[in-house]
């Protein structure tokens, strides 16, 4: 009786340490169970940051070329407007000039009107003082 009294309590002694075995064993598996649904969480977590990132990172890329984009167009504008500013005043310099030999030819053809009425007048005088010394020459040659 001692010895099965003995096998019992091995018996209960070996039951319970393989309950507290099987419950180390589940509990390590419930450890590794939730420390892989952490590890599972963190990595899903940490994969939602990198896309955020990397579509932060393209929406910026893209702004940044965008911005590119816009300034070349705006350098190119001012390039342009640049360029018209200098062709108007280019323009502004010719039409200047053209004024200038404009008054300039004005005064010459004036200057040519005012020679000509003169040589006109001189031509009246010239004629009338002809006229003149033609009756001048007639009157001495006829005898009164």
């Amino acid at each position: 009786m001692l010895f099965a009294g003995l096998q019992d309590r091995m018996f209960l002694r070996t039951m319970r340490e393989r309950k507290e075995t099987e419950n180390t064993m589940f509990e390590a598996a419930r450890d590794l169970v939730l420390k892989d649904r952490g590890k599972a969480r963190k990595a899903l977590a940490d994969e939602i940051k990198r896309n955020e990132k990397d579509e932060l990172d393209a929406e910026l890329d893209q702004l940044e070329q965008e911005a590119k984009a816009e300034l070349v167009a705006e350098e190119a504008d001012a390039a342009r407007a640049q360029r018209a500013a200098d062709a108007r005043l280019a323009l502004e310099a010719v039409a200047a000039k053209q004024r200038s030999a404009a008054m300039s030819f004005d005064a010459a053809i004036k200057a040519a009107n005012d020679a000509f009425d003169m040589l006109e007048e001189l031509h009246g005088e010239v004629a009338t003082l002809s006229k003149l010394e033609d009756i001048e020459l007639t009157s001495r040659a006829i005898p009164s």
